[in-house]
C-alpha cells in the first residue's frame, strides 16, 4: 500500500476513533485513489449529524452523505470521502 493510502486510512481512523460515539462503530473502510467509502453504524440517527461536525474536520477533502438506511435498530450511513482537490462524484 501506498504510503498517501495510510495517510488517507489513519486521517479517517483517527477521526472515527476520538469521535464515534460509544454506540456506533465503523462497519467498512475502504479507499481508493481519490475517495474512501466509509459505512458507519450508528444506534441514534442523531449521532451523524454531531460526528460530521466535528469528528470529521481533520479530513482535508470534501466529504458527502451517500446513503442513510435504517436497518432495524441500526442506521446505517455510507460516507464519501474526496481526496483534496477532488471534486466527489455527484
Amino acid at each position: 500500500m501506498s504510503s498517501r493510502f495510510q495517510s488517507r486510512l489513519k486521517v479517517l481512523n483517527d477521526a472515527f476513533r476520538n469521535h464515534l460515539p460509544a454506540t456506533s462503530h465503523v462497519k467498512s473502510l475502504d479507499c481508493r485513489a481519490t475517495l474512501c467509502r466509509v459505512e458507519l453504524i450508528h444506534r441514534d440517527a442523531t449521532t451523524q449529524g454531531t460526528l460530521l461536525r466535528s469528528g470529521m474536520r481533520t479530513w482535508p477533502g470534501s466529504i458527502f452523505v451517500a446513503s442513510e438506511v435504517q436497518q432495524g435498530p441500526d442506521y446505517v450511513v455510507t460516507l464519501i470521502a474526496a481526496k483534496e482537490g477532488t471534486n466527489p462524484p455527484l
